[in-house]
């Protein structure tokens, strides 16, 4: 319990840091600093395992949708950070929603391809996968047991191949992009028969430009 209440206030304060350091800048005046405020939408499949061999073993739908902000306006090597709100749809683990952080550092080449190393933690609310049950007070028999999720924690790694679109474009779509990520999560349902889970994540995705600063 102290690991995770120390975890969700790590995580609170990235979060927090994020949106403070974005209000700072948008501080500055409007022909120093041109940045867009992009808004990430990411469609994929996530599974149990490591590496690829699981990747598509079975098909759960997950749908992410977040933001991201550069911390340097270098063409070439970039820094900067994801939050995202994701939802998955997995009938053997169980729902989930969670919010995830991540820290990444971007190659750019000129012809607009990039490719991007990530790492980051995030906070997951894991909802049972099938009716659960308890013992009745009389002890006599069992009866459906009422429950709104389990808090989990997650941490790992990333790594996306995509293409930005050129800055003149006029079509709001400023990047697509392929990734694929492992998280471990900690802790499951049942601690004592597995304390840890591996996570596997195949994503496509898209960026999107709505306004520049």
């Amino acid at each position: 319990m102290k690991i995770k209440f120390q975890f969700t206030r790590l995580l609170a304060l990235l979060t927090s840091l994020f949106f403070l350091h974005m209000n700072c800048h948008g501080n500055v005046a409007r022909d120093s600093l041109k940045r867009t405020w992009p808004i990430r939408i990411q469609l994929g499949n996530q599974d149990v395992g490591f590496g690829s061999e699981n990747t598509f073993s079975s098909f759960n739908p997950r749908l992410s949708v977040g933001t991201t902000y550069l911390y340097n306006k270098n063409l070439k090597h970039q820094l900067g950070q994801h939050l995202n709100m994701d939802f998955t749809n997995n009938r053997v683990l169980g729902n989930k929603l969670s919010l995830q952080s991540h820290f990444f550092y971007r190659y750019l080449h000129k012809s607009g391809i990039y490719g991007e190393l990530g790492i980051g933690l995030g906070l997951m609310r894991q909802f049972y996968a099938r009716p659960i049950y308890e013992k009745e007070a009389t002890g006599s028999g069992y009866q459906a047991a009422k429950s709104s999720g389990v808090n989990s924690l997650n941490f790992g790694y990333e790594i996306s191949l995509g293409y930005t679109f050129q800055n003149e474009s006029r079509i709001p779509i400023q990047a697509i992009f392929l990734s694929s990520a492992l998280r471990i999560q900690y802790p499951y349902f049942n601690t004592a028969a597995f304390p840890i889970i591996p996570l596997s994540l195949t994503q496509i995705g898209v960026q999107l430009k709505l306004n520049q600063q």
